[in-house]
């Protein structure tokens, strides 16, 4: 599936789905202030969810590791 950046995409993750995905994919296991801090640095608005705009602007920038745990 080929996504456009020009159309919208109706996609949205919480922490609960964030924590296991880190689970499951990276192998690591989050303390719930570790989610909380990791959430929080995809979710810019804080809204409580991270659109697919968040998620893809986030992932393009360079941060340093310790910054996020």
């Amino acid at each position: 599936m080929l996504l456009m950046p020009h159309r919208p995409i109706a996609w949205l993750a919480w922490k609960a789905e964030l924590a296991e995905l880190m689970k499951t994919l990276g192998g690591m296991e989050l303390s719930e202030p570790e989610v909380d801090k990791l959430f929080s640095s995809f979710d810019p608005d804080g809204s409580g969810s991270i659109t697919f705009q968040e998620l893809s602007t986030r992932l393009r920038k360079e941060v340093p590791i310790e910054q996020l745990m």
